[in-house]
């Protein structure tokens, strides 16, 4: 085999290299070749033979070094909101009707604040996502975005662009899915799929949500589901009555027939049919419900840890459903409900909110297991031969004290250099802030 040429060559060293899929390596390497990972280990300059001796070593002394993190569940195009939206006096009802007016307000365009998500995600070590799109929008909002002044260098994430349905009533569900047909046509950039995310059992025809089904298990796309997210949900679903209805109601969108008999269980059940499921939230599944996403494995339940705090929800199924053998993974919902698009910030508060559960499992919950849950666990969440070069130094000031994945998870550290592709590129973005523009009105 002809040895590749040294310029595509590189040995990320740190104090610790974490492959997630094994044990942290204490003095680890990381060999790259061509933008993929090659090896992982320690001593790896004799891997290639006359080339390693004189490629480039970059070393992160003072880190850790983990694989790019995974973002299962966000709203990219709601990253212009520069603090969660209040929920205290108005609930969870009053909160949509913000986030509806933010949209129909702001002055920025959907691609703009896109491009702004993605820019702060990859300063947090953000790889690749989730993202909930709306109609209209298209593949071009997912453009690269550049690391330098040039505009030689771009990113462009990986992930599943899941577009949003919402069909309340006939005609809108007719429209509805017109746009997922629409939504699949379209040319992605590579690494980036189609995904059809119907919003949730309120604000979906049951006829809808069957025929979205079917649709994912023909084309083999994932789906996203918003399922058992409030008090409110649950009442509606129970009893018809509460202030989901009154928003529905006075939005023109209340069909009385279309949520009688719904149930959280049913839902999933319909759901089952489909390719790949994420389950949005899942914060009042009961222990029947979550039985059943244990049983099917293709079924993922996204649990959103500030976003939950934010809402004050009284008790946290997160534990339970990893007991019942939930494939439980985090993801940071949106910037109307989170401070950040951080997946290390998510992951420290569901390792407070989870205290049974071991860092190792936390830590896994935003990268190979949200890889899994996107289906691009080939490529991206774990340190190993084969996969894209996406690493992500965590600085670890005196790194011999205490478990070091526990003090990843427990200390106030941060994410200081991304590398992509084997480059270390990504200082424009970490260092740059996104645009502050504030809500209207707050």
């Amino acid at each position: 085999m002809t040895p590749p040429a040294s310029g595509s060559v590189s040995i990320f060293r740190a104090g610790w290299v974490i492959p997630i899929v094994g044990m942290p390596i204490r003095g680890g390497e990381v060999l790259v070749i061509q933008g993929r990972i090659a090896a992982v280990g320690r001593k790896l300059g004799r891997a290639v033979p006359g080339v390693c001796g004189r490629c480039p070593v970059y070393d992160f002394e003072d880190s850790a070094l983990l694989p790019g993190f995974v973002n299962p569940h966000t709203h990219l195009e709601l990253s212009d909101i520069n603090a969660p939206i209040p929920v205290e006096v108005t609930g969870f009802s009053g909160w949509i009707n913000r986030v509806i007016l933010h949209r129909r307000t702001r002055s920025l365009s959907p691609g703009k604040v896109t491009s702004c998500g993605i820019s702060e995600s990859l300063r947090y070590g953000v790889v690749a996502f989730g993202d909930i799109t709306q109609p209209g929008m298209g593949p071009s909002i997912y453009r690269g975005i550049k690391l330098d002044e040039s505009g030689a260098t771009t990113f462009v994430p990986s992930g599943v662009a899941f577009l949003e349905l919402i069909g309340p009533t006939k005609d809108r569900a007719r429209l509805a899915l017109e746009q997922a047909r629409e939504h699949v046509k379209h040319s992605w950039p590579r690494g980036l799929r189609p995904g059809l995310a119907p919003h949730a059992p309120y604000t979906v025809r049951r006829e809808l949500l069957r025929k979205i089904v079917a649709l994912s298990r023909e084309r083999h796309l994932p789906v996203a589901y918003h399922l058992a997210e409030s008090t409110e949900e649950k009442q509606l679903l129970e009893c018809g009555k509460g202030p989901l209805r009154e928003l529905l109601e006075a939005r023109r969108a209340w069909s009385p027939g279309e949520v009688k008999g719904r149930n959280f269980l049913g839902e999933l059940k319909l759901l089952a049919e489909a390719q790949r499921v994420l389950v949005i939230h899942g914060n009042y599944l009961d222990d029947g419900a979550l039985t059943f996403l244990a049983k099917h494995r293709h079924m993922f339940l996204v649990f959103c840890p500030r976003t939950y705090c934010w809402f004050s929800h009284e008790t946290s199924i997160a534990e339970k459903a990893i007991r019942l053998g939930v494939q439980l993974v985090v993801g940071t919902d949106s910037r109307a409900s989170s401070p950040s698009l951080s997946m290390l910030e998510e992951l420290r508060v569901a390792a407070r909110i989870m205290p049974r559960i071991s860092p190792q499992k936390i830590l896994r919950m935003g990268t190979i297991e949200a890889a899994r849950a996107l289906g691009c666990q080939r490529r991206l969440g774990s340190l190993q031969s084969g996969k894209v070069a996406h690493l992500v130094a965590v600085r670890m000031p005196a790194a011999d004290r205490g478990d070091l994945l526990e003090r990843i998870l427990l200390e106030d550290l941060v994410v200081h250099e991304v590398v992509l592709h084997g480059v270390v590129a990504g200082r424009a973005v970490i260092h740059g802030e996104p645009p502050d523009v504030s809500l209207p009105g707050h």
